[in-house]
């Protein structure tokens, strides 16, 4: 298996002893290095130029530690040193020498037997293109291809660009399209009336030049982390078209689920949940103030652990959209009033998309905005669920 198929988290010695092994050739997605690039200008340029390469094309590794003449691998010979220490330099560097900044990308210390470790940055097409070397007024730009990193010209750029916003347009057109799936009832599992919660993670990398996983072998391993939104009994697998999609236990033929959730083969998550916004004791449609909003965090730190383990690479982009919620009002403990004002005004909400760089993210401030456009909706200032100085308040 190629090594960008696998996860970074799971890439072992073994694994790069398989570089060699295969002769494998430096090409459009993955580079070796022997070294560690030193502080000189030119170093830390070459580096950079090396680093947006991968963001500006399609992605890919780059590898320290690994002898590659004629760009061959050859040996695996590891990296010494205070390795943690350069390791947190090369990132500064990328935070501080780079316009706009690059965010989609991971980096491993991978250690070896001979108690030297190879360094590995595993780098995502980017989501706002192009990135630009600016370190010490450098000012260029720079793409891939088979034999490595070249300067982009003027054509290029202009693509470039135009992909960056053509990306994000297939992103909420994906969207539009399976909203409009749901509301027409042509859902991979029947799903009862009524309002619902609609949660989609998608990579960038699933309308960038795309790639797609091997859904199959989560579903012959290890279930539990694909329960849909708000289920915590048991529920039922099974393969379709898409991928994979799980629900909870239907009773019959007649009796509709209460949710599901499609794992779909490009790494992209859609979660429907139809019990979280409803009507309780003869009061209005309530949506459950912060603890739906804790439930939804929940779902999305279980979600970014699915696509880890297949194998995606943030960015990611998570979507909220709540349908058939007019006149719905927001739950809050200490009150509860009926005025007009403080319901929602629309059938629809669709909630603007977040984007999240890596799955290390602080998930409760990426999705503040959400939290607080959906009070808004409901007539109030922002989420009852952060402090004054927009931390997330702990559950109680």
């Amino acid at each position: 298996m190629p090594l960008d198929q696998i996860p970074l988290d799971s890439v072992s010695e073994e694994h790069l002893l398989q570089l060699p092994e295969d002769r494998e050739q430096e090409s459009k997605t993955i580079e070796f290095k022997l070294e560690l690039p030193g502080n000189s200008d030119s170093d830390r340029k070459e580096f950079l130029a090396d680093f947006t390469s991968f963001a500006n094309t399609v992605g890919g590794d780059l590898i320290y530690g690994v002898k590659a003449p004629n760009g061959v691998a050859e040996e695996v010979i590891g990296l010494t040193g205070d390795l943690d220490a350069e390791l947190t330099r090369l990132e500064n560097m990328i935070r501080t020498g780079v316009q706009t900044r690059v965010t989609g990308y991971l980096s491993r210390l991978i250690p070896l037997a001979n108690e030297k470790k190879v360094l590995v940055f595993r780098i995502s097409r980017s989501w706002s293109l192009p990135h630009r070397v600016t370190l010490g007024g450098h000012d260029k730009f720079y793409g891939r291809h088979s034999t490595g990193k070249y300067p982009l010209d003027v054509p290029e750029l202009r693509s470039l660009f135009l992909l960056s916003e053509s990306t994000a347009e297939r992103i909420r057109n994906f969207r539009a399209e399976r909203i409009s799936l749901i509301l027409s009832g042509q859902t991979p599992i029947a799903l009862a009336p009524g309002p619902k919660t609609v949660l989609h993670v998608v990579p960038f990398d699933a309308f960038s030049g795309g790639r797609t996983f091997d859904v199959s072998r989560i579903y012959d391993s290890n279930f539990l982390p694909l329960r849909p939104l708000a289920v915590h009994g048991g529920f039922s697998p099974r393969h379709n078209f898409d991928g994979i999609v799980t629900y909870p236990p239907i009773i019959n033929e007649r009796t509709p689920s209460p949710a599901y959730l499609q794992l779909f083969r490009s790494g992209i998550i859609e979660s429907v949940d139809t019990r979280q916004i409803n009507s309780w004791d003869n009061r209005p449609l309530t949506i459950p103030g912060t603890g739906w909003e804790n439930m939804l965090l929940n779902a999305v730190r279980q979600y970014f652990d699915i696509q880890a383990n297949i194998g995606v690479t943030p960015p990611l982009i998570v979507m909220l959209s709540l349908l058939h919620v007019k006149g719905a009002k927001m739950y809050v403990r200490s009150s509860y009033s009926l005025t007009e004002e403080e319901k929602v005004d629309r059938d629809h909400l669709l909630v603007p998309e977040v984007m999240v760089e890596s799955f290390a993210a602080d998930i409760a401030q990426r999705l503040k905005p959400t939290f607080d456009a959906v009070w808004n909706a409901c007539g109030y200032s922002g989420s009852a669920g952060y402090g004054a100085d927009g931390q997330r308040i702990p559950s109680q």
